[in-house]
């Protein structure tokens, strides 16, 4: 057997390389959860925050901006950084392309939220999100 040795009883035991990548991998582990816990202890302790400070109307106008954020941030990714890593030989030029589609997928998305503003705002009654996706000196 490759990668396993047996001891005194004649019980497999994993070789040296092997007890290496397990205890890596176990490393790992902890570690992303601890990461994890300390980001849902973080986004917790904030929305309590943001929740004692700002007026309910405001806390919700905050929640949707987030929310579409959220969806500004997910159509601009568009798999761009997930094609870069699944290359198996990234070139200059593979990375010129995804800069750039970046760059112009921010400018649409930008400019679709920024345009889209006072719609929202009046489809969902709730005046104040104008202000948070315009100016406020700018009304259509």
């Amino acid at each position: 057997m490759t990668g396993v040795v047996e001891d005194c009883a004649g019980a497999p035991q994993p070789d040296e390389p092997n007890r290496r990548l397990w205890s890596a991998f176990a490393r790992s582990i902890r570690d992303n959860m601890m990461a994890e816990i300390v980001v849902q202890i973080l986004r917790i302790g904030g929305i309590v925050i943001l929740a004692r400070a700002l007026s309910p109307h405001d806390f919700g106008s905050l929640k949707i901006l987030v929310v579409v954020a959220t969806f500004a941030t997910l159509a601009n990714e568009a798999g761009i950084p997930d094609a870069l890593i699944q290359r198996k030989d990234i070139t200059p030029e593979h990375q010129w392309t995804a800069w750039w589609m970046s760059i112009g997928l921010a400018l649409l998305t930008v400019t679709i939220l920024y345009s889209s503003g006072p719609g929202l705002a009046r489809m969902m009654k709730i005046p104040e999100l104008r202000e948070g996706t315009q100016p406020s000196g700018h009304h259509h």
